[in-house]
């Protein structure tokens, strides 16, 4: 019903009207000076708002939320991260 779950509620400080930001991963450069991986920053693609939170336990409590702006693909979230407002 064109509502996104996220996981966390109460126990994280999340409640109704929480607002967080999804955004599409970075790409991974290799450092030519280390050799380490650098995640670069993502680019943000939506916004999302709490409407409820379901509760649980730290593991199994919820969010559930509403898309305010942008657009989230309907497949796999691996490529995308949530971060709070």
């Amino acid at each position: 019903d064109d509502n996104y779950i996220i996981s966390g509620g109460a126990l994280q400080g999340i409640k109704t009207g929480s607002e967080f930001v999804v955004y599409k991963k970075g790409s991974k450069v290799k450092n030519p000076q280390t050799g380490t991986y650098i995640d670069l920053p993502g680019k943000q693609i939506a916004k999302l708002k709490v409407i409820t939170t379901v509760d649980g336990d730290a593991v199994s409590e919820l969010s559930i939320c509403s898309l305010v702006n942008g657009e989230l693909p309907k497949e796999e979230f691996g490529d995308y991260y949530v971060q709070e407002k």
